[in-house]
């Protein structure tokens, strides 16, 4: 809710004649984040994990275990202090 003081002014003098005091009520949106259901097929399931496979970066990996599988980020091996490591 808003409230303002508009009065008029008299051009001669400047000096005020009368005020007026409005109020006024605007109305704010809220947006909320819905995520629609849906059954994925297992041909689906099956192609996005394949691109997901066919996509990790250097130093991710996919971890299987008893509870499911997840998507790890490892730290790469750095080189030994005397003998540096090369793709040969």
């Amino acid at each position: 809710m808003t409230s303002d003081s508009i009065g008029a002014v008299d051009p001669k003098t400047h000096h005020t004649i009368r005020r007026e005091k409005r109020t006024g009520t605007a109305l704010r949106t809220r947006y909320g984040h819905v995520v629609e259901a849906y059954y994925k097929t297992p041909q689906l399931h099956e192609q996005e994990f394949r691109t997901a496979l066919a996509t990790l970066h250097i130093g991710e990996r996919f971890v299987r275990e008893r509870d499911g599988v997840r998507r790890e980020r490892v730290v790469p091996v750095r080189p030994p202090w005397l003998r540096p490591i090369t793709d040969a």
